[in-house]
């Protein structure tokens, strides 16, 4: 595509048939994008769903989140893992990336006086963070840290990745294939149930703080049309549930959300069973990647031993980037950012 002399629009959407649908256009579509997430998930209530065209064509869909302060109106524009670019039908180019981006910071910095706050849905592994930030110029600056995860490449024969699984994974696999261990996939909201109880059951056993509200994913995923629905794997022991794994597979990219087990589970080795057969329904209905989900080997050594088992492809994405044509939204931001940590220690 020739990007000079273009003429860029940004047209706001309100038809969520036409943007869910309009996200299958894009490889690096995810399920952050999905017209609902942000509000049901997160509870935000101011949200902007913008199409981003070039001399009328699609080339772009981005879900701005925006809160402002009353009365001053500035504040911040958040867009989390977006905006979605890579159209199927074209090669990457990140001159597309770098003009739809540099669009909307005029829009939201210059027009509208706010921050602008992005975490790109871009891997390490796909495109040259620190060439492309010297790209779009000094407009935008890098914030750490950085979400660190592993990727798995789905273009292998499943003979070649499991193979290229690490030795003492494999020996767990093979154990919990004798086990009598049978997996049912779907999407119902019943199965989405029996994973909530088996979750509810390890966070008890663990005692660690949630950072993402399962019950609302849950509710969300009920509004979501069957081709963007998240999947849930349940591994049984004869009648009994003892392992599960809600997935996402919107674009090229599938993300593991959640993952429980109860103690037969982990007796049983399911976890290991339930991830080479989900990997076996992603290759089998054409996905590409396999993002496992975030890791941190300080803090999570058991989870990152484990995930990293199936691929020692560490990646990680571009951190937060961010342009302001307002010190006054930029002031307000850190003091509302400050009063909220204040709060979450006290």
């Amino acid at each position: 595509m020739n990007l000079k002399n273009n003429k860029y629009s940004l047209i706001e959407i309100t038809d969520k048939t036409f943007w869910n649908n309009s996200l299958l256009e894009f490889s690096d579509a995810n399920l952050y994008q999905t017209f609902n997430y942000a509000n049901v998930v997160q509870n935000e209530k101011t949200l902007k769903h913008i199409a981003i065209y070039c001399n009328s064509i699609l080339i772009g869909m981005v879900q701005v989140r925006i809160k402002t302060f009353p009365i001053l109106n500035r504040g911040i524009a958040y867009i989390f893992r977006g905006p979605v670019w890579q159209k199927k039908t074209n090669e990457i180019n990140i001159e597309v990336l770098s003009d739809i981006l540099n669009t909307l910071r005029k829009e939201f910095t210059v027009k509208q006086k706010l921050l602008l706050r992005i975490r790109p849905f871009i891997y390490s592994d796909s495109i040259d963070v620190k060439g492309f930030l010297t790209k779009i110029g000094p407009n935008f600056l890098q914030k750490l840290p950085v979400y660190k995860t592993l990727i798995l490449d789905l273009n292998k024969d499943l003979s070649e990745i499991r193979k290229s699984f690490r030795q003492n994974w494999r020996n767990h696999l093979n154990k919990s294939e004798k086990n009598g261990i049978h997996i049912v996939i779907g999407s119902d909201e019943k199965l989405f149930d029996i994973f909530l109880e088996l979750y509810n059951q390890m966070i008890n056993r663990k005692k660690f703080k949630e950072f993402v509200n399962v019950e609302a994913v849950r509710n969300f995923s009920n509004e979501l049309d069957d081709y963007l629905n998240l999947k849930i794997f349940i591994a049984y022991k004869e009648d009994i549930p003892i392992s599960g794994i809600v997935l996402s597979a919107v674009g090229d990219t599938a993300i593991s959300l959640f993952r429980a087990s109860n103690s037969l589970g982990m007796k049983l080795n399911a976890s290991y069973l339930l991830q080479f057969e989900m990997i076996k329904w992603l290759k089998e209905n054409g996905t590409k990647r396999y993002d496992l989900g975030g890791i941190d080997s300080e803090n999570n050594p058991h989870v990152y031993d484990f995930k990293s088992g199936i691929t020692t492809n560490e990646v990680t994405d571009f951190g937060i980037i961010e342009a302001s044509g307002s010190k006054i939204s930029g002031s307000l931001v850190k003091i509302g950012e400050y009063l909220k940590d204040l709060r979450q220690k006290i």
